[in-house]
């Protein structure tokens, strides 16, 4: 009948996901955990004090005068 008929419209692909055989998949799933883990456990680039002491050096009118922010900024900048 026509109701048994699939028109080109309505048959989808399958997706990626699907297409990978079950050895990928399991490798795939292992990958993202061992991501997940690592993006916690990443050290942050500055400690929130010295977030804020950059901004608050990179908001002065005269950063170019300012020895202190300037020498804080190249040490921070270089070691990070």
């Amino acid at each position: 009948a026509m109701s048994d008929k699939v028109t080109g419209a309505e048959r989808q692909e399958p997706s990626i996901e699907e297409r990978l055989d079950p050895a990928l998949r399991k490798v795939k799933e292992e990958w993202e955990k061992a991501n997940d883990k690592a993006q916690q456990a990443a050290k942050p680039l500055m400690s929130a004090i010295n977030k804020m002491r950059a901004e608050m050096c990179w908001q002065r009118p005269s950063l170019w005068d300012h020895e202190k922010c300037l020498k804080f900024l190249g040490v921070t900048c270089q070691s990070s």
